[in-house]
């Protein structure tokens, strides 16, 4: 069996009035504002607030200018900052360099004492044993030799001495270096920070 339902009055009423509602739009915002009558009291509170919200707006926009040429100049000093640290890492580096040519120029000269003081002392041995050659063979009347020597207990302290002084040349050529190379590794890591802090 089929049931048809069947329209009430009530519900052809509010039909009659949702197609009435259809048939006329409603107006715009401008059409309403174009039918209100603003008082004097009104007009001068939204021409207030207009103009409080231009002066924040000014306001807003010197405070902007004045944040980037902050920022502008805070980038500035960074990179300048950023430059000095290289030029200074860059004479520190020129420094150690120098230092440790210092060094090893001095040790080069330690080096050429001692083996000065070993042609000498191999020129006292070679005087010696021509003294004693000369012993055995007989001197001639007519010529006669004059050695010079020197004490065996000097040279021998000069060679401690040269030993002590490459000893301690060598051991400051080693602590430049591993000081250099701890200068390097520090000046790379505050290069590194000052490279992401500028990226930032």
């Amino acid at each position: 069996m089929n049931f048809t339902p069947t329209r009430t009055p009530i519900c052809r009423k509010w039909k009659k009035m949702a197609d009435s509602m259809e048939s006329t739009p409603l107006p715009s915002v401008e059409d309403r504002l174009a039918v209100l009558c603003p008082s004097q009291e009104l007009l001068e509170y939204y021409q207030k607030k207009m103009a409080n919200c231009e002066s924040e707006n000014e306001d807003l926009l010197k405070k902007l200018e004045l944040y980037r040429e902050a920022c502008e100049e805070q980038h500035k000093l960074e990179w300048n900052l950023q430059q000095r640290e290289e030029e200074i890492a860059e004479l520190q580096k020129a420094l150690s360099d120098m230092q440790v040519c210092l060094f090893q120029e001095r040790e080069h000269v330690l080096r050429l004492y001692s083996e000065n003081d070993r042609l000498r002392i191999r020129e006292l041995e070679d005087k010696k044993k021509i003294q004693n050659l000369l012993a055995l063979v007989g001197p001639d009347a007519g010529e006669v030799t004059y050695f010079h020597k020197e004490p065996p207990h000097r040279v021998e302290a000069l060679q401690a001495q040269l030993g002590e002084q490459t000893k301690l040349s060598r051991e400051q050529v080693e602590g430049l270096m591993e000081d250099r190379r701890i200068r390097v590794e520090e000046i790379q890591v505050q290069h590194q920070r000052n490279q992401e802090k500028i990226m930032e």
